[in-house]
């Protein structure tokens, strides 16, 4: 482990340490999607993907951009642009 995981990883366990004794103490509040975000776009699609681009020119607003899909690299025409082609 280099020497800069080493800190990175302190770090993290700081911070984990920190946010465990704020919940055992009772000061701790997990924030909700309500208060962390103004939008939420639902859908990834073309469209999905320019409603959240266009609600994010406003840069006082938040934007989540949800998407729920399979995994492409499970698809392979994904990975094999080649397999596109076909002769009829």
């Amino acid at each position: 482990m280099s020497l800069r995981e080493k800190a990175l990883l302190g770090a993290a366990l700081e911070a984990l340490k920190a946010k465990d004794e704020q919940i055992f103490r009772g000061q701790h509040k997990e924030p909700t999607v309500q208060e962390t975000y103004d939008f939420i776009v639902c859908g990834a699609g073309a469209a999905g993907c320019v409603v959240a681009n266009r609600l994010s020119e406003d840069p006082s607003t938040t934007v989540l951009l949800l998407e729920a899909g399979t995994d492409d690299r499970l698809t392979p025409a994904v990975d094999q642009p080649g397999s596109w082609i076909t002769r009829a």
